[in-house]
């Protein structure tokens, strides 16, 4: 029995392309980074997972039933009681390309304990009760259910698409077991879908049509690159990115839509459209965080402005907290211009109201061959970006969550040594051990399994 589901991320969803490790931004040629050459390796991604329920933050799943045991049996009641033996275990998707992989993790362990069979790189992993999803994305087009306990298991793999059309699906958010939502970054529309499904035939129960907030109705597509989505109070908050083309030039917005109905709400917060304008070109992620009862998005602006040369000043994101009754919208974080700057924002991860981690990627490789994407920390209150994290000051980061265990889980990009590295929030110290994987990360998502 599945007692804890929790995802980062990652997605943090950053899209992204690959060469021998995972590189900066998104993995299509439907998307602003589909300009990025094979081999760039300059490392970003976002995780814009999440749970049916919305959790950035993961916390400890123990709920006091681990402390104080002290006869021997390891949290065993051998008296009739309740069995509270668990065993904790993280998935990530990691990827070298062309190559990609789920890979899980024993937090006991702290070691790669199985991994999935291989595919294309461009995958996630998400979860939803006691199943693990493989989220096949670009030319993939495909939901693989798997079995979090026998990596031997396949219960199902279903198309996410029309035959000879990639609609290069970002993202799947549950609702229950029977309704869950595809957000497809290169379609007008969001599938609805039946998770349980025994049949290709049943999956697919419905769609909803995004395309008034594609803005270039002239292009074939009719898309606005929906990207992550989040479930909060029965609401469906989806991210679109709203390229022309390949380039952010259009403000990103929020669509909210009521999961009993499938019916957009008007939010009142735009002119003609009904969702929330963001302040902010290019979001990529969208999360809700427990500890603080809101919903941030992650905006990163033209973070390619080396490949799409727009004459604008290119640092437009930030990150922004939505209030998930009213719909209004708060600037927690800002990327600076083109004068002042840390870099452009690539994903962050809010951990209290005084304490988050963002990943600040830098307009240029710099020439001492430091990491190109750094971690700081900030204050969600004040606005104020920290220093860099020297913890990992050398380490390349690919992605961030909390885990189940409550620590800081910041995914290494490197291809020679990837994997994760484990801070301690309160003081930023490294918890051992390092967890090497067999590729780089991509997104992580933890589960809890009660024997």
């Amino acid at each position: 029995m599945i007692i804890k589901n929790t995802s980062v991320a990652r997605k943090f969803a950053l899209p992204f392309i690959l060469s021998a490790t995972v590189a900066l931004g998104a993995c299509s040629s439907s998307d602003d980074d589909a300009d990025m050459s094979d081999g760039d390796t300059d490392g970003i991604s976002t995780s814009g997972d999440t749970d049916a329920e919305g959790g950035q933050d993961a916390g400890n799943s123990t709920d006091g039933e681990t402390g104080g045991d002290t006869d021997g049996d390891n949290g065993n009641d051998t008296d009739g009681g309740t069995n509270t033996n668990v065993d904790s275990f993280a998935f990530t998707a990691t990827a070298s390309f062309p190559t990609g992989q789920i890979e899980r993790i024993s937090l006991a362990e702290g070691t790669v304990d199985a991994t999935y069979p291989a595919t294309m790189s461009d995958i996630r992993v998400e979860s939803f009760g006691d199943s693990i999803y493989q989220l096949g994305r670009f030319q993939l087009d495909s939901l693989t259910k798997l079995s979090a306990t026998d990596t031997s298991v396949v219960e199902y793999q279903y198309s996410l698409t029309t035959p000879d059309v990639s609609a290069n699906p970002h993202d799947v958010v549950f609702v229950d077991e029977t309704k869950a939502y595809v957000l497809r970054y290169g379609s007008p529309t969001i599938w609805i879908i039946n998770p349980s499904a025994t049949t290709e035939e049943e999956f697919k129960i419905g769609e909803i049509d995004i395309s008034a907030y594609d803005p270039d109705p002239s292009d074939d597509d009719l898309s606005p690159n929906a990207t992550s989505g989040v479930i909060v109070d029965d609401k469906l908050f989806v991210v679109m990115q709203r390229l022309t083309g390949f380039n952010p030039i259009e403000t990103g917005y929020v669509a909210v839509f009521d999961v009993t109905t499938d019916t957009e709400i008007d939010t009142r917060q735009g002119d003609s459209l009904m969702g929330i304008p963001l302040n902010s070109l290019n979001p990529a992620d969208i999360r809700f965080n427990e500890a603080t009862d809101e919903i941030f998005v992650t905006g990163r602006g033209n973070i390619f402005v080396e490949f799409n040369m727009l004459e604008a000043d290119p640092y437009s994101g930030g990150l922004f907290a939505i209030d998930a009754d009213t719909y209004a919208l708060s600037q927690r974080l800002d990327d600076g211009d083109q004068a002042n700057n840390n870099g452009f924002i690539a994903e962050t991860l809010v951990v209290s109201d005084t304490k988050g981690y963002v990943a600040m990627y830098a307009n240029a490789a710099p020439d001492d061959g430091s990491p190109r994407t750094k971690l700081y920390t900030f204050n969600p209150s004040t606005g104020i970006m920290g220093e860099q994290v020297g913890s990992v000051v050398s380490q390349e980061v690919a992605t961030l969550d909390v885990g189940s265990d409550g620590n800081v889980w910041m995914g290494v990009n490197s291809a020679d040594a990837p994997g994760f590295v484990r801070l301690n929030a309160e003081d930023d110290t490294l918890i051992e051990p390092f967890i090497p994987t067999s590729f780089a990360p991509l997104n992580i998502i933890f589960l809890d399994i009660e024997q």
